[in-house]
């Protein structure tokens, strides 16, 4: 179970799980050895390779579903404009655009 809220509460990530049809991926992150491993969330796929699919990562991770839903709704325009080129290209991005606000 992901949280105590339903994940349509979180309406932002539901639009962006629409768009790009993709899920959210719950992973556990550890500091190191010895600390307590935490849930990460984000929106994304794990990769099939038997079935032919590769993974996608469709967001930063966040402790949080309401961090991601913020995430998701301050960077909406942005999904859409990958959701139209997604359209076109039947391909997901090779960089996307927080990788790219990670650096400037």
């Amino acid at each position: 179970m992901l949280t105590k809220q339903p994940l349509t509460a979180y309406q932002s990530i539901m639009a962006v799980m629409s768009l790009l049809d993709c899920s959210v991926v719950e992973d556990l992150d550890c500091d190191g050895p010895g600390t307590p491993s935490k849930s990460v969330f984000h929106l994304g796929d794990d990769a099939e390779p038997a079935a032919g699919l590769h993974g996608i990562t469709a967001s930063p991770s966040f402790h949080t579903l309401p961090e991601l839903d913020q995430f998701c709704a301050a960077h909406m325009d942005q999904y859409e404009a990958v959701s139209a080129e997604l359209e076109r290209t039947n391909a997901y991005p090779d960089s996307w655009f927080w990788d790219v606000l990670a650096t400037t």
